[in-house]
């Protein structure tokens, strides 16, 4: 999910990524315009958005991902990022994905108010997603 959220504080779910370069470092494939154009996307959107990237293993995916979050937390989006090949020991995954948030409001040092509007932000927005979606 990438909104911008707007918390109390300076925070970074990036901490993860330490070793990766960003694009202007590093573009042997020259994806960095790819990258620009789904932050344009993603910026001009006014509902959340999801973006699914397909390819083979190997193929760079993973690393793009990372470098556009590093481009995304530059213009100040808050990401929550979850890697499903890590957590899916899992039997039902809304356990990661609340993990996620919670390490995330926790790092923010997000007030009770400010928890409450997110959760009430994302609960609109996933039954926003479910009713079109047909429910599945």
């Amino acid at each position: 999910m990438l909104r911008k959220l707007h918390l109390n504080s300076e925070v970074s779910m990036l901490k993860s990524f330490e070793g990766v370069d960003s694009f202007d470092k590093d573009d042997l494939f020259n994806r960095e315009p790819i990258a620009e154009k789904l932050t344009q996307i993603v910026s001009e959107s006014s509902q959340c958005t999801t973006i699914a990237i397909d390819s083979y293993w190997g193929s760079g995916k993973s690393t793009f991902i990372k470098k556009w979050m590093k481009e995304l937390d530059k213009e100040e989006f808050k990401i929550l990022y979850l890697d499903a090949w890590e957590t899916d020991y899992h039997i039902d995954p809304i356990v990661p994905i609340i993990g996620i948030f919670k390490e995330f409001l926790e790092l923010a040092n997000a007030t009770s108010e400010d928890v409450m509007k997110a959760l009430r932000t994302i609960a609109y927005e996933l039954i926003k997603s479910i009713s079109k979606s047909g429910g599945y």
